[in-house]
Parts: C-alpha cells; sequence; structure tokens
C-alpha cells in the first residue's frame, strides 16, 4: 500500500521515467533533480532534506592516465569557479 501500491511502471532509465511524466501518463516521478533540470515542462518539488539522499560525485585521476597533464587540467577546471559555475546552472549542488 502506500506510494508503492500506485506506482503505474517501473522503467528502466530515468529518461523514461521523465518522459512518463511529462506525457501525463505518470503524475510524478522520483529522480535526481539533475534529470529534469533542464525540462521546463517538468515541475520540480523539492524532498525534506530528512527524507531525501544525497547522491556524492568524484573526480580523479587513473593512476596510470595516458594524458595527465590534460586530465589534471580537466580536473583543475572542473573544480574551478567556472567549472562550478556550470555544474550548478545544471542542478548539481556544489560545495
Amino acid at each position: 500500500s502506500g506510494v508503492l501500491g500506485h506506482v503505474v511502471s517501473e522503467e528502466g532509465n530515468v529518461r523514461l521515467v521523465r518522459a512518463k511524466v511529462e506525457l501525463g501518463e505518470a503524475d510524478a516521478a522520483v529522480v535526481y533533480r539533475t534529470d529534469v533540470t533542464p525540462y521546463s515542462r517538468v515541475r520540480i518539488v523539492p524532498i525534506p532534506a530528512v527524507l531525501n539522499v544525497r547522491a556524492d560525485y568524484h573526480i580523479g585521476m587513473i593512476e596510470r592516465s595516458a594524458h595527465p597533464e590534460l586530465a589534471g587540467r580537466w580536473i583543475a577546471y572542473v573544480q574551478s569557479e567556472e567549472g562550478q559555475g556550470i555544474l550548478a546552472q545544471h542542478g548539481f549542488v556544489t560545495e
């Protein structure tokens, strides 16, 4: 019963889940904010912090990188003010 008693479908990926909501085939879906931010047809309803799940993303370089200088520059860019701003524009929470 409860929420699980009203599930209309279980899709294999988030794009299909979002499409169900956009097409009116589902009333709501639980997805990461970053999966809907660029789409204005979907209204985001925040989940209270005490109930929410936080996903942490990490960046790093493999030990035997074929291009360690480029990898290092990429990491520096992602961590820069500009890189963090781009992530924030796409719904990622940066710290």
